[in-house]
């Protein structure tokens, strides 16, 4: 499954640790927050076919929202997110990845908590197993 392989490959990334620790949160941010963090969320999975069928060629895009309590921190971490994840083709847990793209960036406010966040799209291109 990527997404075991996914979060493994970034909690083992020196860089991106140093600044979040293990604060590598599936869908939502918690309550009451300690940031820097990043929230993944995987947004779609298109897959290629073939007349013969399935090529196990799958293109999951995934949103990884990067909070902090200042823009230059948040812009920060997500260029320690793209440093970790651009190109990237090798193994990622039990898949193969072909390569990782860049699709989308735009930054936001959280009113209610005061944080800011830069939120970045990948699309991880790999075979499934």
């Amino acid at each position: 499954m990527i997404e075991e392989g996914l979060v493994t490959f970034l909690l083992a990334d020196t860089g991106l640790t140093l600044l979040i620790g293990n604060r590598l949160h599936d869908d939502v941010l918690p309550q009451s927050p300690t940031v820097p963090a990043v929230v993944w969320q995987r947004i779609s999975t298109p897959r290629e076919y073939s007349h013969s069928g399935s090529s196990h060629l799958a293109m999951p895009r995934f949103q990884f929202a990067c909070w902090a309590k200042t823009r230059l921190e948040a812009i920060q971490l997500a260029n320690t997110l793209r440093a970790a994840l651009e190109a990237h083709n090798g193994a990622m847990g039990a898949e193969t990845v072909y390569a990782a793209y860049s699709e989308n960036e735009l930054a936001g406010y959280d009113a209610e908590t005061g944080l800011r966040r830069e939120i970045v799209d990948y699309r991880i291109d790999h075979k499934e197993t």
